[in-house]
């Protein structure tokens, strides 16, 4: 016997509720289920972009903090971080023996798209081999 690839869910509504979610079904031309799924779908990218929104918000409020106003600033500081963890990397030798920058195995970092497909809201991401 296949497995099942659902899960049915039984919710409680008033029956005003119930009667608006089966004329939007039919309105929309779609059954029930479809229309849940979507309805889910909606929620889920209205807080991950609520989510968004808040930390957008609070890194505009530090960046104001620090002075940051232009793409320039945010470089500098960028090349600044690189210098110190540079330094910091370099001045802590490992068991005694400190490999040449060449040598320094890479990092992975990871690599969002934003590119969107009806089927998926979310940014998609992955991980990809990147210098240090």
């Amino acid at each position: 016997m296949p497995k099942r690839t659902s899960k049915v869910l039984a919710v409680s509504v008033p029956p005003e509720t119930a009667r608006y979610f089966e004329e939007l079904a039919e309105q929309e031309g779609r059954n029930k289920n479809e229309l849940f799924r979507e309805m889910l779908r909606i929620c889920q990218s209205f807080k991950e972009t609520g989510r968004f929104e808040t930390l957008r918000r609070y890194d505009a409020a530090r960046a104001r903090a620090l002075g940051v106003t232009t793409e320039q600033d945010v470089q500098r500081l960028i090349e600044e971080a690189r210098r110190t963890e540079g330094r910091a990397r370099h001045e802590r030798p490992h068991l005694g023996v400190r490999a040449p920058p060449a040598a320094r195995p890479s990092r992975s970092i990871g690599v969002c798209s934003t590119a969107r497909s009806p089927s998926s809201p979310r940014a998609r991401c992955s991980a990809s081999s990147g210098g240090s």
